[in-house]
């Protein structure tokens, strides 16, 4: 088992063994009821003193992650039946694995299931999606252009596809790259500029698959400083002056989960921090098509003269999901690292999705649909904000929701966000907890709950339940 260290960091090594047990274990990759290493064979793996790991396991078992036997062993606390008779799998324990934290690998797991009303999936229903334009447009493209499904592509993405996809972005095609989704973007990023000990400055909450790929490299994750009206730009450059970042990852288009939306004036301060340390910003935009009163400022990539912004912008979940498609954009001597990153990693994203989307932007009818889209689901948010406020405890508390599909629930005091998403499962609706969205100091008092994928009805008896069980 591999938890990270970092000997130069002001926290303790007790605490870094304790925070990456904790990680493991609410992304289900440590499963309850599971053996850990011995005292011994830890010490060992972590080279630190056996002293160091007793009382890491002290700590973890006083806060009720942990069990230890006497003469048996140490556990992942379980409440369900005691599995600590040995059995044929517990060698796998023994294995080193570099995988800190996977919190999207938990959430993605236990999304939809049949039988549950989903108010976490943050994607659109099927019936929002353009299927059908969208099968006509493959269907041309496959008659047309067949060789796709028999040939590999340009490792950047078909010359053909970035031209259209850059007239839609007003970009510049020679500084876009597609990907297999915005997560393989992420990691691009990480993987070429981001190494064991780099400072990565990320919003608190944040997509948690983002802070999942800049664990596994090993970076030192800041929480950008941030109230109720956005970054605290005064708190943000003292901090810079303290410690300098490689990059700050940022959604500043109806962010997941707060549905925040930077201004214009707070996308130019950022990027000229970010221009003054000499870092970059790598601008996450999956929902800035999603809005339902205005559409956001420009993004940064575009305000952008000297290389210091990477802008990923996601069509997979607001075109087709399943085509896993993504633009990655980039200038200068970052683009072609960026690109020789992208040749280790695969020889070149799907042509059938590259076209997929090819196909859709070509027709014209991406604006179209996302008018229809914009409409139906500000109807839902409507539903959904009403209800909340129908069935929904006074001391409920939510932000304005300007775009996207989230709504970003703060419980009332003393409710747990673990338990409550756990009991609503239970109940048959799956919303999602809010610890998994924050990369350092979490916090039990929130919940993310989305209004885009079920029926309204459904989504009407879910939050009702969601409301009781919060009471």
């Amino acid at each position: 088992m591999h938890i990270p260290i970092n000997r130069e960091d002001s926290e303790s090594l007790i605490s870094q063994i304790v925070s990456g047990f904790q990680d493991r274990i609410r992304s289900n990759m440590i499963a309850p009821g599971q053996k850990l290493p011995s005292v011994r064979q830890l010490a060992k793996q972590l080279h630190v003193s056996q002293m160091t790991v007793v009382n890491a396991y002290h700590q973890l078992q006083a806060e009720g992650w942990i069990v230890q036997h006497h003469g048996k062993g140490t556990y992942v606390q379980s409440n369900i039946e005691d599995r600590s008779t040995p059995n044929e799998w517990d060698w796998q324990s023994m294995l080193v694995d570099y995988v800190p934290r996977a919190q999207f690998h938990k959430t993605s797991r236990l999304l939809v299931p049949d039988q549950l009303i989903s108010l976490s999936f943050s994607s659109l229903h099927p019936d929002l999606l353009p299927s059908d334009d969208l099968i006509k447009g493959v269907q041309e493209e496959l008659i047309q252009n067949p060789s796709m499904l028999l040939s590999y592509g340009n490792v950047q993405g078909e010359e053909q596809v970035r031209n259209i996809v850059g007239d839609y972005l007003n970009q510049n095609p020679q500084e876009i790259i597609l990907t297999g989704g915005s997560q393989q973007a992420i990691n691009l990023c990480a993987r070429t500029f981001v190494g064991s000990g780099d400072v990565v400055f990320m919003e608190a909450p944040t997509y948690p698959a983002a802070i999942d790929v800049f664990r596994v490299q090993g970076a030192r994750i800041i929480q950008i400083p941030t109230d109720n009206k956005g970054i605290q730009f005064n708190k943000l450059i003292k901090l810079c002056d303290k410690v300098t970042p490689k990059l700050f990852y940022i959604i500043p288009s109806f962010h997941n989960p707060t549905g925040r939306v930077m201004s214009e004036a707070e996308r130019e301060k950022l990027l000229h921090i970010a221009e003054s340390y000499q870092c970059l910003i790598l601008e996450d935009d999956p929902w800035s098509d999603i809005y339902y009163n205005a559409p956001p400022p420009v993004p940064i990539y575009e305000m952008d003269t000297r290389g210091t912004v990477i802008y990923i912008k996601g069509f997979s979940k607001t075109i087709a999901p399943g085509a896993r498609i993504s633009t990655l954009s980039a200038k200068g001597r970052i683009f072609d690292r960026l690109l020789a990153m992208k040749s280790l990693h695969d020889s070149g994203t799907s042509l059938l999705s590259q076209y997929t989307l090819a196909a859709y932007l070509r027709s014209g009818l991406a604006d179209k649909n996302f008018s229809i889209v914009r409409e139906k689901l500000g109807q839902r948010l409507k539903v959904a904000l009403n209800t909340l406020d129908k069935y929904g405890p006074c001391d409920l508390k939510w932000g304005n929701v300007e775009g996207g599909l989230n709504i970003w629930l703060t419980l009332p005091k003393g409710k747990n966000a673990d338990e409550v998403v756990r009991k609503s499962y239970e109940k048959g609706v799956s919303v999602l907890s809010g610890t998994a969205f924050f990369p350092n100091e979490v916090t039990q008092q929130h919940i993310r709950m989305t209004f885009s994928y079920t029926s309204i009805e459904d989504m009407k008896t879910g939050i009702k339940i969601l409301c009781d069980t919060v009471m």
